[in-house]
């Protein structure tokens, strides 16, 4: 292997020499320091290029309030540092560049990996001969299945109901791909594996059809499937896993009946997986496994967000890799990570193995083993915000839900309409364990928390063309068509006293056809809890915070106390921003700091969907938040209220 030789700056030499543990350090106060420490050091170099695309945000997104970009504010924090027994010593960067104006602040997240050369770990071919070969790729894909074979019993799928459809991808010495009926098969001993990709925006060549079905269970044409197809047979294949699940080859696509009949059973076929194979940085079915930039880019863009280096040294050279995981800690610049059904897929699995560009990640109830030789515990989530079906979802089965909808709300569907098809399977597993009743993408029992959802990304005009929000009840989060956050406001107060005040008093739900794959028909919810209406009006210096904040009943902000003046912050569900009004509010959770009395009061922002009384009815239209040192809600108050 062939790798440019480097430098890093002081503070970069002490992260690689692992003298560096926390933020002690501030080495670059801004983006012009930062800039000049890129010419000489290879990391601040891959540092810089994620912090340029974050200040280019803060200019366009902030563009009415004037600071110079290049003496933004930058935190530099080094955690997770870790050692393994063969030589490898990894640790996680965070910068956070903060826009002082808007109070706003965008963190960036990287991966350094180190190797000494005459370490062990620099013996293993992602160190010795980057970037692997394809065969030394299977050897370790094999080596991580037979380890978990052998030491996790945990790990071991257990015998679920089958799909309808398997390929059997024959042997190496006769591979000869066809459909299988798994009627005809021992549900006891069947290994398949499943596989986990995008579809893209093109037609997949090869799919099942009506047209096509029955001669596909005579012999399916190997050329005429799409690369990550032909990838994902060979692997199995490789692996001694003798039959694959694919959407677009196990469901015949123009059959409405059979995608139904699947789509149901979707928990079952990934829980029921010997091992889910999934493409994660391929964005579409002709991407592949394999595809992968070599370690010196031509592509100015990859080139800039990660580098391989060795960096001299009087006892022995070290070797470098420091690569840009993006802005968020969940992976979500993984193209697989953006798309809605690939999630259940990667939480319900037993096994998954995920192809990045720049190396593989194995990840079982029991382990998360990584081809660089990075180790973490199995509940990691260093790539992959997205708890796990197993032990944790047990213990914790709400905050379960509630990471899964954050990563599922902010992913992309083709039709609009799959919003709960897309989660069937997740919703199925969460019901066996805990016995709970579907709500809506909600859950009966905490249906009090769970409206306690908000959302989070900007809403572009394509996001309400949807007519299929309109069927879902407005205190879902179904209704909103963005990214969204649970439990929001408040988290950061430390050692808090939590009180929840709303009462559910009624619940109803029908669907227009089949549950969980048609349409919702009618909801219903009737709620208890402290009311009052509030004048809310958006502050015009806090427009462009995320939520926004708001003066409410007539409310002056003084600066010269604080940046941030205001007591309320809100935001609205489907709507940026609303003219000046009065509205109910009804209070969900209050949260208040022990030792200060400080506290925040996060209630249901609501207007009449119906005026006809007595059978006066409301909408949820969005969730705020109240902060300070006095309650703003009165026990004396309360309402009980019909939501739709």
């Amino acid at each position: 292997m062939s790798l440019e030789r480097g430098q890093a700056c002081a503070y970069c030499a002490a992260i690689i020499q692992g003298k560096v543990q926390g933020p002690d350090h501030r080495p670059h106060a801004n983006i012009e320091t930062l800039r000049r420490s890129s010419e000489s050091c290879m990391i601040c170099r891959v540092l810089l290029a994620s912090n340029i695309k974050s200040s280019q945000w803060f200019s366009r997104e902030l563009s009415g309030q004037n600071e110079d970009i290049e003496i933004l504010p930058i935190h530099i924090e080094v955690d997770r540092v870790q050692n393994s027994h063969s030589g490898l010593m990894w640790a996680t960067i965070t910068t956070t560049l903060i826009h002082k104006t808007s109070g706003f602040s965008y963190p960036n997240i990287f991966i350094v990996q180190v190797c000494s050369v005459d370490a062990p770990c620099a013996n293993e071919p992602y160190w010795s001969s980057f970037p692997m070969s394809n065969e030394a790729r299977v050897l370790k894909m094999k080596e991580w299945l037979y380890k978990c074979n052998s030491e996790h019993p945990d790990c071991k799928p257990e015998a679920y109901k089958l799909p309808r459809r398997l390929v059997s991808i024959g042997s190496s010495t006769e591979p000869r791909l066809s459909l299988v009926s798994t009627q005809r098969l021992d549900s006891e001993n069947i290994q398949y594996a499943t596989l986990s990709y995008c579809w893209g925006s093109s037609e997949i060549p090869g799919k099942t059809t009506r047209f096509n079905e029955a001669s596909y269970f005579e012999a399916i044409p190997f050329e005429d499937l799409p690369t990550t197809f032909r990838d994902a047979l060979m692997i199995s294949r490789s692996l001694n896993i003798p039959y694959l699940w694919v959407d677009a080859l196990c469901i015949v696509q123009d059959d409405i009946d059979d995608w139904r009949a699947e789509v149901t059973d979707m928990s079952d076929i990934y829980f029921g997986s010997t091992l889910t194979i999934a493409a994660s940085d391929a964005k579409d079915s002709t991407g592949g496994f394999f595809a992968r930039p070599p370690a010196t880019d031509s592509d100015e863009r990859t080139a800039k967000s990660r580098t391989f280096f060795i960096v001299e040294r009087s006892s022995s050279d070290l070797l470098v890799h420091v690569e840009s995981r993006g802005s968020a800690p969940d992976g979500m610049s993984s193209i697989l990570h953006t798309r809605g059904w690939t999630l259940q897929e990667l939480a319900l699995s037993h096994r998954t193995i995920q192809f990045t560009q720049s190396e593989l990640h194995w990840r079982c109830r029991c382990a998360y083993w990584t081809e660089s030789g990075m180790t973490y515990d199995a509940s990691s989530t260093v790539y992959g915000n997205i708890p796990v079906s197993g032990n944790d979802h047990v213990r914790e089965p709400v905050l379960t839900w509630w990471k899964w909808i954050e990563s599922y709300s902010a992913r992309n569907l083709t039709v609009p309409s799959d919003r709960i098809p897309a989660i069937c399977g997740l919703i199925k597993y969460h019901q066996s364990v805990t016995g709970d009743t579907s709500a809506a993408g909600l859950w009966k029992r905490s249906l009090h928390q769970d409206i306690l959802w908000m959302r989070t990304t900007k809403l572009a005009e394509k996001d309400l063309a949807s007519p299929y929000l309109g069927t879902a009840p407005s205190w879902s989060w179904l209704s909103c068509p963005v990214g969204v956050s649970f439990d929001f406001f408040g988290g950061h107060l430390k050692n808090t006293q939590i009180s929840d005040h709303i009462t559910i008093q009624d619940y109803e739900l029908s669907w227009a056809g089949e549950p969980l794959i048609s349409d919702i028909k009618s909801s219903k919810l009737t709620i208890s809890g402290p009311a009052r209406e509030t004048f809310l009006e958006i502050a015009p210096e806090g427009r462009q915070c995320n939520p926004p904040y708001f003066l409410i009943d007539g409310e002056i902000p003084n600066f010269t106390e604080h940046a941030l003046p205001w007591s309320c912050a809100a935001q609205f569900d489907r709507e940026q921003e609303r003219s000046p009004d009065r509205f109910l509010c009804i209070l969900v959770r209050r949260r208040v700091e022990v030792s200060t009395g400080y506290r925040t009061e996060t209630f249901l922002i609501l207007e009449p969907a119906t005026t006809i009384l007595p059978h006066l009815k409301f909408r949820r239209i969005g969730l705020g938040m109240f902060r300070g040192y006095s309650d703003r809600f009165s026990r004396n108050t309360y309402k009980t209220i019909s939501l739709v």
